[in-house]
C-alpha cells in the first residue's frame, strides 16, 4: 500500500494484496440402522459400515484497490475509491447413501467457487462547529460474483427418516449468483456537552 501527495491537497493512494488459499474437506458418516426414533437408515455401501470423503482445492488471487481524495480545507474531504475483494472458495457437500467414500471424493465433490466483489464509493468526511458535528455521507456500488451465503435446503426423505436431517431441511453454504449492490449511508456524531454524544 502505497500513497503520493500529488499536491498538499490531493492524494492518490493504491494498493495491492495476494492471496493463496487452500481447503479440504474430510466427512465420515456411519451406518445407522432403524430404531425407536427413526423409521430407516443411513445405508453405506456393501461390506462397509461407514462412509467417509475427502477432497482438496486450492484458490489464489489478487485484490487491489484505488483511492483519490482531495482536501478541500482541515475539516471537509472528498474522495472516489475503487477496490476488488475476493472469498475463497469453500466445501458444503452431503455424503450420500450406498456409494463408496472413494467414488465420491476428490474432483466429485464440486467446491463453492470464490466470489468476488468490485466496489464503486464515493463519499466525504466532514466536521462542523468547530468539530462538534461530524457529519459523513456516501454512495456506493457494488459487483458482487459468485456471492456465497447459507441458504436452508430441503433433505430427502431418506435422510429424514434416517434421522440424518431431523429437521428436514439444513443451512448450507451455496453460490447465489451474481449480484449488484447499490445504497447511501449517512454517519453522523453530535457533541451534546463535554460527557455526551449522539451518533
Amino acid at each position: 500500500n502505497a500513497t503520493w501527495h500529488i499536491t498538499d491537497k490531493l492524494n492518490l493512494t493504491g494498493g495491492i494484496r495476494w492471496a493463496d488459499d487452500k481447503k479440504a474437506i474430510d466427512n465420515t458418516q456411519f451406518a445407522t440402522p432403524p430404531n425407536a426414533f427413526f423409521a430407516s437408515a443411513f445405508v453405506t455401501a456393501p461390506g462397509t459400515d461407514r462412509t467417509r470423503v475427502t477432497a482438496d482445492n486450492g484458490w489464489n488471487e489478487i485484490d487491489w484497490r484505488g483511492t483519490l481524495d482531495y482536501h478541500f480545507t482541515e475539516d471537509a474531504m472528498a474522495y472516489a475509491t475503487v477496490s476488488k475483494a475476493y472469498k475463497a472458495g469453500a466445501y458444503a457437500y452431503t455424503i450420500q447413501q450406498r456409494i463408496p467414500g472413494e467414488q465420491q471424493s476428490g474432483d466429485f465433490i464440486v467446491p463453492i467457487p470464490p466470489e468476488k466483489v468490485i466496489n464503486y464509493e464515493v463519499g466525504a468526511r466532514t466536521v462542523w462547529f468547530n468539530r462538534r458535528l461530524r457529519i459523513n455521507p456516501t454512495a456506493f456500488y457494488m459487483q458482487w460474483t459468485n456471492r456465497q451465503a447459507a441458504r436452508n435446503t430441503t433433505c430427502i426423505q431418506a435422510d429424514i427418516d434416517s434421522g440424518a436431517c431431523p429437521n428436514g431441511f439444513r443451512v448450507q453454504l451455496t453460490n447465489t449468483g451474481d449480484i449488484d449492490v447499490w445504497g447511501l449511508e449517512l454517519d453522523g456524531q453530535l457533541a451534546v456537552m463535554r460527557n455526551l454524544t449522539l451518533d
